[in-house]
């Protein structure tokens, strides 16, 4: 089945489950009044559960996509997915939702999806170092980088494996990668080749909407920015490896950047921004912080997990310094003091507020960039 059928054989806006043959997304109060569409699970607004997935260890046997999605215990490590909020309500990022696209891919088609991927998109754009076959064929194991920790310890066994092929299962090279992002490129400039139809090009770095309101999230990209500085971008972490895809759509610049250890965003974020200073990029002026010293004696008191809806973060504390733990694409960070109960980290600009951490904290804030705030509670 050629790439240009499968893409007038699926509509964005239908309920996927028509779709969907081995398994189906479970209906519960959340899709009385919307569905989960393909188009809302490549915007990560379907809903769905299930944020990232831990992988599994190359010496212990791996579950199929449909134990994955049901949960099954105790071959499957993550919990079932399942839709926690109205469908189009909110922008969360799933992997469990881009699950779900991949048994879309494989019951539409008939084929493996690892398969299916590299006959039709793969090797279409010349990306002959990639795939996304688990585990890792050897012929590629040669070649590949083992994943490593903060202490430089390398991942037991080299790497995990990701039977989520979508989300979390792609091996490739930034080479390869970079092929990818000019592809896009060019297919805004109508310069390509038919691969992808050039509309679902132009659909993949469009702001989708909630509510009427347009959102940072196209499909299957992250947004920054508008106009002729318009960005797309996707971060990637499995265990022991982080990546960076971040492409303007209409300047023909970009960069891909990989990591072999998962705790290195912060090297990331140097080498993102001395790349942004040497070509100039815009909307890349560094933000300055002042760091507060005070007295770490209360620390201990903010430990733990916090919890909103199915998200955990977890604050450690470690030689008199706060780390935050996002558990979704950012290793333990550092958090600085710029007040009393108030922190930042380097990697994003976001704050942390602890609300009445002189007493017992039960509760912290996190505001984005955009004032938003998000409440947490103390679990």
């Amino acid at each position: 089945m050629e790439l240009s059928y499968l893409q007038g054989k699926i509509s964005l806006d239908a309920d996927v489950n028509v779709y969907l043959k081995r398994w189906k997304v479970p209906e519960n109060d959340f899709t009385k009044s919307e569905k989960v569409t393909l188009r809302r699970l490549l915007s990560h607004t379907a809903g769905t559960s299930i944020n990232g997935f831990p992988g599994y260890s190359t010496l212990n046997p791996t579950p199929k996509i449909t134990e994955i999605l049901k949960g099954e215990k105790p071959i499957a490590n993550t919990d079932s997915v399942v839709v926690i909020s109205t469908p189009g309500t909110e922008l969360k990022y799933s992997g469990g939702g881009t699950t779900i696209v991949q048994l879309l891919i494989e019951d539409v088609t008939g084929e493996p999806f690892d398969l299916w991927m590299k006959k039709n998109v793969l090797d279409s754009l010349g990306m002959f170092e990639s795939t996304f076959t688990q585990p890792l064929p050897s012929a590629y194991t040669l070649h590949a980088a083992y994943g490593h920790y903060s202490s430089g310890e390398s991942v037991k066994g080299n790497w995990h494996i990701y039977p989520e092929m979508a989300a979390a299962g792609l091996w490739t090279t930034a080479r390869d990668l970079a092929q990818f992002m000019i592809y896009v490129q060019r297919a805004l400039k109508n310069e390509n080749p038919t691969v992808l139809n050039n509309f679902y090009v132009k659909e993949m770095i469009s702001r989708q909407k909630i509510n009427g309101k347009e959102i940072d999230a196209g499909l299957g990209f992250f947004l920054n920015n508008v106009g002729e500085d318009l960005v797309f971008t996707h971060g990637g972490q499995d265990e022991g490896f982080i990546s960076r895809l971040y492409g303007y759509a209409f300047r023909g610049q970009g960069a891909i950047i990989m990591i072999n250890n998962d705790s290195a965003w912060g090297l990331m974020d140097e080498i993102t921004n001395s790349i942004a200073d040497t070509y100039r990029w815009p909307h890349f002026n560094p933000i300055e912080r002042k760091v507060t010293h005070i007295d770490p004696f209360g620390f201990a008191n903010l430990v733990g997990e916090y919890i909103k809806d199915e998200e955990i973060y977890k604050i450690t504390l470690s030689n008199n310094q706060l780390f935050v733990d996002f558990k979704k694409g950012y290793g333990p960070l550092r958090l600085w003091s710029s007040a009393k109960c108030e922190f930042f980290i380097q990697e994003e600009d976001l704050t942390i507020d602890f609300l009445n951490c002189e007493e017992k904290n039960n509760q912290l804030t996190i505001t984005d960039s955009k004032g938003v705030k998000t409440f947490f509670k103390k679990k």
